[in-house]
């Protein structure tokens, strides 16, 4: 074994334990920093470590935007400071309730997330609209793969959003679904 996990006395440590080599995430951190140029450049996904220790590192360093998939995980983001979050999928049903209690207990913070349907998009922006607030959207769209947001084929029913609501929901960027697959974020 690496001498890079050796922990002297191990007598304290009660098992099952996680533990956390504190050097070595700042290694790693420090490596992600040197290979994207600089720290305004990422956005780690949480889903490595779901903790707040870790993010509170990654803010010390200067990373100031950050990626999660779930609410639990934006909720422990804001709580270690984060204020600009991206929760990386598409809002529907309980989860748009979800999105503006967020936007309510954290109302300083940018969180943006995913859209690729009309109807939910709708209906984020009514519930925004709503709670007097707003949040930032990263379309997911369609470039041939029946994958995102499609070009509405009905016109004759209106199913996007209108007025105040549409004013309610921010565009942040345009994500689009590559041919091969893999999507740009």
């Amino acid at each position: 074994m690496s001498n890079l996990y050796f922990i002297e006395d191990t007598s304290e440590i009660i098992s099952p334990a996680l533990v956390v080599f504190r050097e070595l995430v700042e290694q790693n951190i420090e490596t992600m920093i040197r290979v994207a140029g600089e720290p305004g450049r990422l956005r780690p996904h949480c889903k490595t470590h779901k903790m707040q220790a870790v993010t509170e590192l990654e803010l010390q360093f200067g990373i100031t935007k950050h990626k999660c998939a779930t609410f639990a995980e934006a909720e422990m983001l804001a709580n270690a400071g984060v204020k600009d979050i991206f929760l990386a999928y598409n809002l529907v049903g309980p989860n748009i309730g979800r999105a503006v209690e967020f936007r309510k207990r954290w109302p300083t913070v940018k969180l943006l997330v995913c859209g690729d349907h009309e109807l939910p998009l709708a209906q984020l922006g009514r519930a925004m609209t709503e709670a007097s607030t707003s949040i930032e959207v990263v379309l997911d769209v369609d470039v041939g793969q029946d994958v995102g947001l499609q070009q509405q084929k009905d016109h004759d029913t209106d199913r996007g959003c209108q007025g105040e609501e549409s004013q309610r929901l921010s565009f942040a960027t345009v994500s689009q679904q590559s041919p091969q697959g893999q999507g740009n974020r």
